[in-house]
């Protein structure tokens, strides 16, 4: 009986996509569950297992993510899968009678269990150096925006949150939050913030389409707790929003958690770099709201001006009176370095736990 079973997986494994054309559960969600770290993620019929665990933020181990490399072999334990991608890597007869897949070149039919080994915090992602070239520069008001083309034999694996280590063709090696989704591995984005002073921007005025830039990490631990189900609020300001995009795609992707809050606080409008992606998700996202909120008496030519630390200080208490329950929310902030005490007394003196409360700073 095992053998009949095993038999007839392959062969809805190896039937051509034409097959399916009648077939209900070619366009079902389905539910996937990992084993032995028990966490589950939901596939949809047009994507790959892989593309689908990434997109819910489970770092599942892959290396190209087009059937070339073989590094995300997973086992099916149960359910049917079907092959949706061509790959170039041999399985051997002994891994396929074992029933062992591609998470990059195949999709769920069912509800599946599988065996493979996943990233569930920040250092457990193997540390990677890899050449990438830049594909696009795009000159906002106060930021550039740099994407970052991967080869096509080693994609860039990292978990929302973190930061990539950059080398530049100039010699220069700054770190960076990485602004991309983990889901989109073929890119990799960057935000460089714009110095008042033209003649400190001299990395920026270096940069050319087509420039190799060598990408090592990812370094930082700065991630979404997993574990939790508390409605989730992101407080940045700046060009912190580039320490939370990634983040903020992720909880979206997820569809998990009641309410998700985003407060982008700027010295002027020119601060809030990306308004109008943000007004899009809230949008087409019931659950998303968010709020952009500018210092009226800034003039950021002049010395007088508040400073960094007020600006906060009125935008927490803006928060404050937005959010009725501050203390049942967990808190992914993005903020100058000389405001984090600030921020985190703040919420302390509020009643909200110390363990609720995640901070990256630059």
């Amino acid at each position: 009986l095992h053998s009949q079973i095993d038999a007839l997986l392959q062969s809805v494994q190896d039937l051509p996509s034409e097959t399916l054309a009648g077939n209900p559960h070619a366009f079902y969600t389905n539910s996937v569950r990992v084993l032995p770290s028990q966490v589950n993620f939901q596939v949809d019929a047009d994507e790959t297992l892989l593309e689908a665990a990434l997109k819910a933020g489970i770092a599942l181990n892959y290396g190209c993510s087009d059937g070339s490399c073989g590094l995300c072999k997973v086992q099916i334990s149960s359910g049917l899968t079907k092959q949706t991608r061509f790959h170039a890597y041999h399985l051997s007869e002994k891994e396929k009678a074992q029933q062992t897949i591609l998470s990059c070149s195949y999709s769920a039919l069912t509800d599946l269990e599988l065996k493979a080994d996943i990233a569930l915090s920040t250092q457990q992602v193997s540390p990677q150096t890899i050449p990438a070239k830049i594909k696009k520069i795009t000159h906002q008001a106060s930021v550039t925006i740099v994407t970052l083309k991967t080869p096509v034999e080693h994609r860039f694996r990292f978990i929302a949150g973190q930061l990539a280590r950059c080398q530049f063709a100039n010699g220069e090696t700054q770190a960076f939050a990485i602004a991309s989704c983990p889901c989109d591995d073929k890119f990799i984005q960057i935000h460089l913030p714009l110095a008042t002073d033209p003649a400190q921007n001299t990395l920026i005025h270096s940069l050319n389409v087509g420039d190799q830039v060598i990408i090592d990490g990812p370094i930082g631990d700065f991630q979404l707790n997993s574990q939790s189900n508390n409605a989730l609020v992101f407080i940045a300001y700046g060009y912190g929003f580039s320490f939370l995009k990634s983040m903020i795609e992720q909880a979206i992707s997820l569809e998990r958690t009641p309410r998700i809050d985003f407060f982008w606080i700027g010295a002027s409008k020119k601060a809030i770099y990306y308004d109008n992606l943000c007004r899009a998700w809230m949008d087409a996202i019931d659950v998303f709201h968010y709020d952009a909120i500018i210092s009226d008496d800034i003039d950021e030519q002049k010395p007088d001006s508040p400073p960094v630390d007020k600006q906060l200080q009125s935008g927490l208490e803006y928060i404050d009176n937005q959010i009725s329950h501050l203390e049942i929310c967990d808190y992914y902030v993005a903020i100058p370095e000389s405001a984090v005490d600030l921020c985190r007394e703040f919420l302390l003196a509020r009643g909200v736990a110390s363990s609720q409360i995640n901070i990256s700073s630059f």
